[in-house]
């Protein structure tokens, strides 16, 4: 049996978007972790979705219920309508066609149904430098991850968020500062290549170093990418209820 790789980034944007008491739908969920947290913070009932049913079996400890679903597969339905969060975090820029896979998962939503999509940022400012000098390096994850299919700019990735039969209430984002120091931190919490292998999420989510971040920087810098997002946020988070 291949070994699960349990890593996962907490995206404290769509943490702090998603209502407390609702019933998400985690559509890509992997091994649960964003989804346990959720659950955790936001005192919500998460039903996790992912084509691996191998990841399932460590989200399972950690949401309510797990279904086995391919989103790139045409006949693809919801496997529960018992949810009013859709939430597809960091997934859609894995599909090899999100210009079909959103639409269709649009026509299927509950009514009242709120979507909460995030899709990673190919214009931040690191990567504008990167490109400058020729580099375009895929990486075992972050940006660039090698499991990357399609690549969005704030501006085209609204763009396709409405096309999608979607009406956009409120944008968020996930800064790039503190953020690109990351491969340092992996190393100092187990992780000596810098990539996810024996990397320790809930180690690092207990550091005093983190409860720093969170409470102080976290905001400052989020802030400083709300200006210019364009450049600054790495991740946008997308609010969204069916036109």
């Amino acid at each position: 049996m291949p070994e699960v790789t349990d890593y996962s980034d907490l995206n404290l944007a769509v943490l702090r978007r998603i209502p407390p008491g609702s019933t998400v739908l985690d559509v890509g969920c992997g091994t649960g972790f964003m989804g346990g947290i959720i659950k955790k913070e936001k005192h919500c009932t998460v039903y996790g979705v992912d084509a691996d049913p191998t990841v399932l079996k460590l989200a399972a400890k950690r949401l309510d219920k797990v279904f086995v679903g391919d989103i790139e597969n045409r006949k693809f339905t919801f496997p529960t309508k018992d949810f009013n969060v859709l939430l597809l975090c960091s997934v859609l820029e894995h599909v090899r066609d999100p210009h079909e896979v959103l639409p269709r998962l649009v026509k299927q939503l509950p009514k009242h149904a709120m979507v909460i999509i995030c899709v990673p940022n190919i214009a931040l400012w690191d990567m504008r430098l990167k490109l400058l000098f020729g580099q375009f390096n895929y990486t075992p994850s972050g940006l660039l991850d090698r499991t990357h299919l399609k690549f969005f700019t704030y501006k085209t990735a609204r763009k396709w968020v409405e096309e999608s039969g979607l009406k956009i209430l409120k944008t968020d984002i996930n800064p790039f500062f503190v953020r690109a120091f990351l491969p340092l931190i992996r190393r100092a919490y187990g992780s000596p290549d810098g990539t996810s292998r024996n990397f320790s999420n809930e180690k690092v989510l207990k550091s005093r170093p983190y409860a720093f971040y969170r409470k102080v920087i976290a905001p400052v810098e989020a802030l400083a990418a709300r200006i210019r997002k364009q450049l600054f946020a790495i991740e946008f988070v997308f609010v969204a209820e069916k036109k």
